[in-house]
């Protein structure tokens, strides 16, 4: 993610003295599609439902793989209001879309998004079938976005109290997040273990990932 937009805005500057037509159209569309992406990942709402919006407006409408990432991306947006019902219809739109047009990555986030939703509704069963479903797309070796499907698998065996299960899943979803920069992830994982510690009775061990877990957020700027 570093250095991502010095890009995108160079690429923004190169095109101001194209003309406006279908090819550089699309091109702008795609560098709006991108800084909604990156908006994802700092889960900044407003910026991702305008960057996403001008992506829409701009982006040509054969280019269904970067329209279906923006289908994504608002169902995300709306995910973080709360507003599951507009969620989960975008992430199902987008499923759809993948599913015709071969997308797996995109299929895997929205797949996540769903179990997400599950998991919030109580639905636990369902969201745990769901994040599955979200790790047989990722495939093998599995991408680090799907530490999410991990980390929900972790919390759900949480519940039900199985703590081997719920040890496993989450350093899991640790190992893959920490391959992504500038994420807030790995720190959830860190969180999510340290409380595991806690009820196994290692307060030591507890402690230190949760201070840990601070010092990531401070280095990174996370809230």
């Amino acid at each position: 993610l570093m250095g991502v937009e010095q890009k995108v805005h160079a690429a923004e500057v190169a095109l101001q003295d194209t003309p406006l037509d279908e090819k550089t159209r699309d091109l702008i569309g795609r560098i709006a599609s991108i800084r909604a992406t990156l908006a994802v990942t700092q889960h900044e709402v407003e910026a991702i439902i305008v960057q996403a919006r001008r992506a829409l407006e701009y982006l040509h409408p054969d280019n269904l793989p970067v329209r279906t990432s923006i289908i994504w991306t608002l169902g995300y947006a709306y995910h973080l209001q709360g507003d599951r019902v507009a969620a989960s219809q975008a992430y199902t739109e987008a499923i759809a879309i993948c599913q015709a047009i071969g997308h797996t990555i995109i299929a895997m986030m929205a797949t996540i998004g769903l179990g997400n939703i599950q998991e919030t509704e109580n639905q636990l069963y369902l969201a745990a079938e769901t994040y599955r479903d979200a790790l047989k797309l990722g495939g093998d070796p599995p991408p680090p976005p799907i530490c999410e499907a991990y980390l929900g698998l972790a919390r759900l065996s949480y519940q039900w109290n199985d703590l081997v299960a719920a040890q496993q899943h989450g350093e899991q979803s640790w190992q893959l997040a920490r391959q992504i920069e500038n994420t807030d992830r790995f720190v959830a994982c860190e969180l999510f273990l340290a409380r595991l510690k806690l009820i196994q009775g290692d307060v030591a061990a507890a402690a230190a990932l949760v201070a840990q877990a601070g010092q990531s957020a401070r280095q990174h700027h996370f809230e």
